[in-house]
């Protein structure tokens, strides 16, 4: 017990816990779990589709709608729209340089 008259004396410290110190921020297991489903849709939406044929994209393209995976489909459809625009406005500019000639 304390002397409330004693302000010499120090006060002994408290035993810390064990352990690592907790932040407050910790997330629940479906926050977890949630978040973790996120990355997985995000690494699968990064496969770099610009060294593939036309032919294998198409594909795949089929194999992603059969089977219901709308992120795959939607990264290859975007690669082929690419290359299309890319086709497109390389014919534009050798038309337009047929016409200047």
């Amino acid at each position: 017990m304390k002397d409330p008259v004693d302000t010499v004396t120090a006060d002994l410290p408290l035993p810390r816990r064990r352990g690592r110190p907790s932040t407050g921020d910790a997330m629940t297991p479906a926050q977890r779990k949630r978040a973790q489903r996120s990355r997985d849709r995000a690494a699968s939406r990064t496969d770099d589709y610009t060294s593939c044929t036309t032919e294998r994209l198409l594909r795949d393209l089929g194999y992603a709608v059969t089977h219901g995976l709308p992120y795959i489909a939607q990264s290859i459809a975007s690669e082929l729209h690419a290359r299309a625009q890319s086709v497109y406005k390389l014919k534009a500019e050798k038309a337009r340089q047929k016409r200047n000639l």
